[in-house]
């Protein structure tokens, strides 16, 4: 049952008053049905039909509404309508205030299904826990309490540590391999550019064990246990698999399991690698080579040869702006950019002054407090303690702003230059997915201890970040991210009033944004009816 909005212009809103007339129907003749009418020259008629019930309570409850639904056409004050004899002893009577927030389980329930998991003990409370920590991203026992609030879901704490004790190491690889076969079809088995990166998770702790282990940490927190998370993702940014690692093990080592696991799947030749510089060395790309892989690697071309050095300095090499040579059994593609060489002028230029302003309060320092002053690169020690700018070395890192250099083992029949760079280019697509499971669904702090607890919330958070790219994914023609997406499905919700006494319960629905409604067409999905709309449902009603 909809109401109408004040101001509706279609009737004149005078002689109205509600009315109930017993129906004549052979099937139901005890029902009566309650009505807006209007009296006009001596004629009714029927401005709105509210409802038909053969019970008191209900008959009132529709008269309630009938007068309410008058009362906001006439712009009459609203203590008329709590003032209605009957109707007021009814909302006296309501109780158990309810707010569900269903449009999430709308919108990431459906992806989850088709994802054909394996058979996993509760595999219901999974799917609840993953779609609440893309609405909710906060400890396993707030997520239980929105679930309960919002869901109607009755979980404990215990039960979703329960569920990740069950999580064991072939039921993350079953979950894994699920989604990577989801995205394959998504694909038409057609994945060609998969991008690895890793990033590393700290513990606020100072105690480590067989998996948080204290490493090289990529936010600065050294004397910290942490792990190490690998992913895996598609040119768009679809996740494809992860691995999480001790704390202590060089990034550049975690590709080799990432390997194996494509090995296992696909034909070598039909996948690229792209990855970063810290995945460059002699051993990753000696197994790359061994197992038939391509891939495009970002180059430290400054810890070149001095030979290929000069020729990278040498402009007048340059096509175009690219370079492209034979380089260790491979090719080495290098790019000179305007825009990038301004960006390189003006980030050592702020570096330098902010040296220049610590040097000014202290020019003189031991060698093991030189960090303090920036960039050692750019500084030298004169005599035994006085520490001063180098400006050779200024010059000569220079010369080195605007060029960046890929290394990549695809000839050019299979990939041009240009290719080479647009590809690794979109690595950006791994880091977007770590800053989203960081940020948005807020992977950190880890509230665990046991190694198979943490490796649990992390398989949880990787099915929370794949529904949430991939409902991205799939709303890319719309421009719309998923912090705007879960922003306004967080605003549908539906208001349920129980009639103590008869069972019967008052549902009123929030109205909905366009947004929303283009979410869920998007999705091929029905949106909910725009504008606030209420029901009445009876679930149980107890009749006198």
């Amino acid at each position: 049952m909809s109401i109408s909005k004040p101001g509706d212009p279609v009737v004149q809103y005078i002689n109205m008053y509600v009315r109930t007339r017993r129906n004549k129907r052979q099937n139901k003749p005890d029902s009566i049905s309650v009505q807006v009418v209007q009296k006009s020259y001596g004629s009714l008629k029927i401005i709105k039909h509210v409802g038909t019930s053969d019970n008191p309570d209900e008959i009132e409850y529709l008269r309630g509404v009938a007068q309410e639904y008058i009362n906001t056409l006439t712009r009459q004050e609203q203590p008329t309508l709590f003032g209605t004899k009957g109707f007021t002893t009814v909302l006296q009577r309501l109780t158990n205030i309810r707010i569900h927030k269903h449009a999430f389980h709308d919108i990431f329930g459906p992806v989850f299904d088709e994802l054909q998991l394996p058979h996993i003990h509760n595999k219901e409370l999974l799917r609840d826990v993953v779609i609440a920590r893309i609405a909710f991203p906060r400890s396993k026992r707030k997520i239980a309490w929105w679930l309960n609030t919002y869901c109607g879901k009755q979980y404990s704490e215990d039960q979703i540590y329960l569920l990740m004790d069950r999580l064991d190491h072939l039921k993350r690889i079953q979950i894994s391999n699920a989604v990577y076969n989801y995205v394959s079809k998504v694909y038409d088995s057609q994945i060609r550019i998969i991008f690895f990166d890793a990033t590393t998770l700290h513990f606020e702790s100072f105690s480590d064990d067989s998996l948080r282990k204290c490493g090289y940490s990529k936010v600065g927190k050294h004397n910290q246990p942490q792990i190490v998370v690998g992913l895996m993702v598609t040119a768009e940014g679809l996740p494809l698999g992860y691995d999480v690692y001790p704390g202590n093990k060089f990034d550049g080592h975690t590709i080799r399991s990432a390997l194996h696991k494509v090995a296992a799947r696909y034909k070598a030749e039909d996948v690229v690698f792209v990855a970063d510089a810290a995945m460059m060395s002699k051993a990753n790309l000696s197994m790359l080579e061994r197992q038939g892989f391509g891939y495009i690697i970002a180059a430290k071309i400054r810890n070149m040869s001095n030979d290929i050095k000069r020729t990278i300095l040498d402009r007048s090499k340059y096509e175009n702006g690219i370079l492209d040579l034979n380089y260790a059994e491979g090719r080495l593609i290098v790019t000179y950019s305007e825009s990038r060489a301004r960006k390189d002028r003006r980030l050592r230029e702020d570096h330098l002054q902010r040296t220049k302003k610590a040097l000014l309060s202290s020019s003189t320092v031991s060698k093991s407090k030189l960090g303090r002053f920036g960039k050692t690169k750019f500084l030298r020690i004169k005599g035994k303690s006085r520490v001063e700018l180098d400006y050779d070395k200024i010059s000569e890192d220079s010369l080195w702003d605007g060029l960046k250099g890929y290394f990549t083992n695809l000839t050019e029949k299979q990939a041009s230059p240009e290719l080479i760079v647009q590809q690794y280019t979109q690595l950006w697509q791994v880091e977007k997915a770590f800053r989203l499971s960081k940020q948005d669904l807020k992977i950190r702090p880890v509230f665990h201890w046991k190694p198979q607890r943490v490796r649990g919330h992390i398989l949880i958070t990787f099915l929370s970040l794949f529904l949430s790219r991939y409902v991205e994914y799939r709303l890319a023609r719309l421009g719309y991210s998923i912090s705007w997406i879960v922003d306004n499905l967080d605003t549908v919700f539906a208001t349920q009033l129980e009639d103590k006494e008869t069972g019967a319960i008052l549902e009123i629905h929030s109205d909905v944004s366009e947004t929303v409604q283009n979410i869920y067409r998007e999705l091929g999905l029905e949106p909910p009816p725009a504008g606030v709309t209420t029901k009445i449902i009876y679930p149980n009603l107890r009749r006198p």
